[in-house]
């Protein structure tokens, strides 16, 4: 499935009928010039309900460097 929002690279959307988990990524380099710094990635993940969103958390962590 392709991003729901434009800002996420990729998406995907889990449907039970009722509710719907939907997990959104995206990642972006943090470097500056002259510094080279890891990746931020990020994840959106929302439960859905047909009267709206229940609940939705972003995490973002740091690739290892």
């Amino acid at each position: 499935m392709e991003a729901i929002d434009e800002k996420f690279l990729d998406g995907y959307a889990f449907d039970d009928g009722n509710r719907s988990i939907i997990v959104q990524y995206r990642h972006y380099d943090t470097s500056k010039t002259l510094s080279i710094r890891p990746d931020m990635n990020v994840f959106l993940i929302k439960l859905n309900e047909e009267d709206g969103t229940l609940q939705e958390r972003e995490f973002k962590f740091l690739e290892p460097s």
